[in-house]
């Protein structure tokens, strides 16, 4: 399998730099810092103010180096299903955080929808409370989960016999190696959905632990777009990223890296809110 090539750029998608794999592309603004965020703490709602207009099928990943933010565009349906790896402790869970809170600011209820799968839904109990928009949160272990995916499977299928909607859903997966506690059944639909749903109008992303990387290739296989956080071991590293020279192992928790367009580009995730 292909790794899809992340790009920086304003505007517009570079060619492809692997062959039958279409670049996805992340999005950074031209103009520099405004002097009135300068000092205070970067947050998702702070660094998407500084993106006019508001762009539409698109999710902010971190703040650049040089002080930009990093916005990741969903409409290219070859980018693939999304994985964020890294280390204990390295923030992986909070890269999904500013996604998600990032997605329900730049798009409404009826332009998206998102499901969330975890361990620990208390993580995630704050959208409850902060959001207009409700995601859909699961526990692995929740029996209703299994009616969930099912449901999404019919959506999908629907869509692919031509049954048209125009709702995007997002599916996030964090630590994906739960994903055993699932049927068998649930767990051919969950990898078809990494497999295929971006053709579909599903968004797959997931997180997983570095450790996991030689029990777990059945799953990290499936992905094509890739984004490290802290992992160690050079090898390991390189078989996430699906290409050499990430220097994974010099991140800082909550810093992580993307490939560009000839390099890695290294960034930090803001505060959640406001």
């Amino acid at each position: 399998m292909s790794a899809s090539t992340i790009l920086v750029h304003p505007t517009h998608t570079f060619p492809s730099l692997v062959p039958e794999v279409r670049s996805s592309t992340i999005q950074k603004p031209k103009a520099l810092l405004p002097k009135m965020l300068q000092g205070k703490s970067i947050t998702v709602g702070r660094l998407l103010s500084q993106v006019q207009p508001q762009p539409k099928q698109a999710i902010l990943l971190g703040q650049c180096q040089d002080g930009l933010p990093i916005l990741m565009g969903l409409e290219d349906p070859t980018m693939g299903a999304i994985l964020v790896s890294g280390e204990n402790s390295c923030g992986k869970t909070h890269q999904l955080q500013v996604m998600v809170d990032s997605a329900l600011r730049l798009h409404t209820p009826d332009e998206l929808q998102i499901s969330i799968l975890t361990l620990h839904p208390e993580e995630w109990a704050y959208l409850k409370v902060d959001c207009q928009q409700q995601p859909s949160i699961h526990a692995w272990y929740d029996r209703r989960l299994e009616k969930m995916i099912k449901e999404l499977s019919n959506l999908a299928e629907g869509r692919r016999d031509g049954k048209g909607h125009q709702t995007r859903h997002m599916m996030i997966l964090d630590d994906l190696n739960f994903v055993e506690y699932l049927s068998y059944e649930a767990q051919m639909t969950i990898h078809w959905l990494l497999t295929y749903g971006s053709r579909l109008g599903f968004t797959m992303i997931a997180t997983i632990n570095s450790v996991y990387y030689n029990d777990y290739r059945y799953w990290i296989d499936i992905f094509r777009t890739r984004i490290l956080g802290r992992t160690d071991l050079q090898e390991v590293a390189d078989g996430l990223a699906m290409r050499p020279g990430s220097r994974a192992e010099t991140l800082a928790p909550g810093y992580y890296c993307v490939w560009s367009e000839h390099n890695w580009l290294t960034y930090r995730l803001p505060l959640l809110g406001d």
